[in-house]
């Protein structure tokens, strides 16, 4: 419900929670349909995400295979596990940041 400048309620938002509980109200079945293509919905998405997070760690490990091969390649053999060192820190250091906000996400209230 929301309140005017006076302070006073305009009821606009309850006549529309209303009008939806009386439409379920009227045909049960309804909500019962509506709450299974929700849940179908729901494991789309996460059939989805999941065949998205496989490609993805495949197309990292390809990127991540290029990168050691590039740094064999393009620098000096004294200098190579500085290299691979930093690297592989800075790919820990992203994916530190990464789960830290999809944790915060996931657990924010």
């Amino acid at each position: 419900m929301t309140t005017d400048s006076t302070g006073e309620s305009n009821g606009t938002d309850g006549e529309a929670e209303r009008a939806t509980d009386s439409d379920a109200a009227d045909d049960p079945g309804r909500a019962v349909t509506d709450d299974r293509a929700g849940k179908i919905v729901e494991y789309l998405e996460l059939g989805a995400v999941a065949v998205l997070a496989l490609l993805s760690i495949i197309a990292v490990f390809g990127a991540y295979t290029s990168a050691m091969g590039a740094i064999d390649t393009w620098v000096a053999r004294e200098y190579e596990s500085i290299f691979r060192a930093v690297f592989n820190l800075v790919v820990l250091g992203l994916v530190a940041i990464g789960l830290s906000v999809l944790v915060r996400r996931r657990f924010e209230s």
